[in-house]
């Protein structure tokens, strides 16, 4: 054993607390001995086991004949490159590919982020020369000043100059580093630790940060503030933009016919060579959604009080709410469910422009005030109603009848834990929350914009002390908390899929010390890059996507750049093919097939890191891969081959625990799918790159 473990032995001898260890030598003898020392294997890589065991145990599985060498965690296995490029097949295309006639990395588009701010002292946001990539910060959360960016004359813009010169030191990351590692996802060039590069790492970069104190109306129009400010610098820089949003509101119309949209809409428009990304939500396993077909049973749902007061948007075209009534109820939950009385019902079409109250009773006593406010915009009606309650003992109800339709967005909505309609007859007729159409709003339902869903990017990685984290998800599979669509007038959403949980991006430096004594096992080995996920994760890869096709076609409009996207998604099992639909949107995003107008492959991916990894990847043309072979496949027989892209085999090898190296002598630089058998049967299927 190495001199670290001896010594923790030495100190700690009777201790159990567990170690991390590689153990060299009998691969299944070690596995055997490490279980019934109530050791954990997490793997095997050749003739070494890396497991956990308590410390108390080492010196015992040290005595085995079996062991030839055991080491702690100090020593670590080479790191594979973030999995993102790979799952969106954008390596290809940053190593220029046929048919792609030269690489593409970005270079002379702006990448403009409208986050949080931006840790703008990270090196992957550095060019090679330690100058600055972002060539404006505009922040929103400082006040006005004389740096305030005419003719918006709020928040403070601060220039490379400024940055490169220690001028910056008001901005920061506001919100736990989200914007940070948003920007290294589209942008970042993987500077720091020689890893973790973005998709678009040669681009340059705009931030805008805005402030998510603000609500409603007034947050949509900061960012149709920010998305013009954006292109306003692209313009002066004389460069294509693309902007990635990975935020959003789930309230509203839905259907992108907000004036903030429009803007947005128009800005893009307005001129080749823009284009918006934008995130999907992360609610798609929460239910935020109603949509109430009215008939003359009067139906209901209820609604949570927790503080302030419980506001309730009906949103719904005008011929489809002109003939519905409504009004709120209360209803008690203790000892029994038991309603308890309502305001008067009322319709739209008495409440407009105007805000009127009434008042719910239990008798002599008031329950809560109910305020009542109804517009006509455009061709829809909007009904809202503000509950303030007297108490928290109580649930609201939502009632309607007549005939119609209308939906409702809220966090507060009940979905659980509901009477039977034995004990609560009025239950047969309630209308309870779905996880449909609860995407976000405003922009994200516009046409002009791409929406992202996410869909599950890798479930293991190793962490900044060496340790293997895994999670309990399927690579591939949609996301459980991907939003979904449609809008609420019944267009597709999202429009596109690419990789969210868990991607290994940029972290702001600031918080790495906080990370390291409390949560090391997000951060990713280097100790500049943490773990994240979400559709805010997916957005900026989509996003850096579109730049590179930019760097291609510096003058496509967006309508050319969405078609491009659309056309050209990689289909697999998880995706099925009754595409598209308002889970996947078209598909899964493919860069390289973007790129090179969709080129057919022979083969799909059928990855599953469990079972194989392939280390390096990519690798260098002559040079030796390893595999980490899963556990399970121990005793089966083990073949593995190496195709093209097209489907021609150009190596095939039988493969164990203790034979897992091939040298790729014969194998020219390119992408290739490189397959695990075990017993004859496929069990996995992914991209092997190799390099000059």
């Amino acid at each position: 054993m190495n001199y670290s473990l001896a010594k923790k032995i030495t100190q700690n001898e009777r201790s159990s607390t567990p170690v991390s260890l590689f153990v060299k030598g009998n691969v299944e003898e070690i596995i055997s001995k490490s279980e019934s020392l109530n050791g954990t294997v997490k793997y095997s890589a050749g003739d070494i086991v890396a497991i956990t065991i308590p410390l108390n145990k080492v010196s015992s599985l040290a005595n085995n004949k079996d062991v030839l060498r055991m080491e702690d965690s100090e020593m670590k296995l080479e790191l594979m490159n973030d999995r993102m490029l790979a799952n969106n097949n954008v390596t290809p295309v940053h190593l220029g590919i046929t048919p792609l006639t030269s690489a593409y990395k970005g270079k002379d588009i702006v990448m403009g982020v409208i986050d949080t701010g931006i840790d703008y002292t990270h090196p992957d946001f550095k060019d090679f020369n330690g100058k600055s990539r972002i060539k404006y910060i505009w922040d929103h959360n400082l006040p006005p000043g004389t740096n305030s960016p005419f003719p918006y004359n709020y928040g403070e813009e601060f220039t490379d100059s400024m940055i490169d010169n220690n001028l910056a030191s008001d901005h920061y990351d506001r919100i736990n580093g989200h914007g940070t590692h948003v920007a290294g996802i589209a942008a970042g060039n993987g500077i720091a630790v020689n890893n973790y590069t973005g998709v678009a790492p040669e681009a340059d970069l705009v931030i805008v940060s805005l402030d998510f104190n603000l609500g409603g109306s007034p947050w949509l129009t900061s960012v149709a503030d920010a998305v013009s400010y954006i292109f306003e610098k692209a313009d002066a820089l004389g460069k294509p933009c693309v902007i990635n949003i990975s935020a959003g509101t789930y309230f509203g119309s839905h259907d992108g016919k907000d004036l903030q949209a429009q803007v947005i809409d128009n800005l893009i428009t307005q001129q080749n060579g823009r284009s918006v990304v934008c995130a999907a939500g992360n609610a798609g396993n929460i239910p935020i959604h109603t949509r109430n077909n009215v008939n003359s049973d009067t139906t209901f749902t209820w609604f949570d009080f927790t503080s302030g007061s419980i506001v309730i948007d009906m949103w719904a075209d005008t011929t489809d709410l002109n003939q519905v009534e409504f009004a709120i109820g209360a209803d008690n939950t203790s000892p029994a469910f038991s309603y308890r009385g309502r305001t008067d019902f009322r319709n739209v079409q008495n409440q407009l422009g105007f805000v009127d109250a009434d008042t719910i009773f239990n008798g002599s006593n008031r329950i809560a005030v109910v305020q009542y406010f109804g517009q006509l915009v455009d061709d829809r009606y909007v009904m809202s109603c503000n509950i303030i309650p007297d108490s928290t003992t109580y649930l609201f109800r939502l009632m309607a009848t007549g005939s119609g339709m209308f939906d409702v967005w809220s966090f507060e909505m009940v979905s659980s834990n509901l009477p039977s309609p034995t004990d609560f007859p009025d239950i047969l007729n309630y209308v309870t929350p779905d996880l449909e159409q609860n995407m976000v709003s405003s922009f994200a339902c516009s046409d002009e914009v791409i929406t992202v869903a996410q869909y599950i990017n890798r479930n293991w990685y190793t962490d900044v002390n060496g340790n293997i984290q895994t999670f309990p998800t399927v690579e591939g599979a949609i996301a459980d908390a991907s939003s979904k669509g449609p809008t609420r007038d019944g267009r597709i959403k999202p429009d596109i899929a690419a990789t969210g949980d868990a991607t290994l991006s940029c972290a702001d430096l600031s918080s790495i010390p906080w990370f390291l004594a409390n949560q090391p096992f997000k951060l990713a080995a280097g100790g500049k890059h943490i773990r994240d996920g979400g559709t805010s994760s997916s957005s900026p890869v989509v996003a850096g996507i579109i730049a590179l096709l930019m760097e291609q076609n510096p003058s496509a409009d967006n309508q050319d750049i969405k078609n491009a996207l659309l056309s050209c998604v990689k289909t697999d099992a998880f995706t099925g093919t009754s595409l598209p639909n308002n889970t996947w949107g078209h598909g899964k995003v493919d860069a390289f097939q973007v790129l090179s107008n969709c080129t057919p492959v022979g083969i799909e991916e059928h990855s599953n890191s469990n079972q194989l990894i392939v280390v390096p990847n990519p690798v260098s043309t002559n040079q030796e891969i390893s595999f980490v072979l899963s556990k399970e496949l121990i005793g089966k027989k083990l073949l593995i081959d190496i195709r093209s892209l097209s489907g021609q085999k150009l190596h095939e090898q039988a493969v164990s625990h203790d034979l897992n190296k091939i040298q790729l002598s014969n194998i020219s630089a390119g992408v290739y799918f490189i397959r695990l058998f075990a017993d004859d049967t496929l069990v996995s299927s992914s991209k092997l790159v190799v390099i000059d």
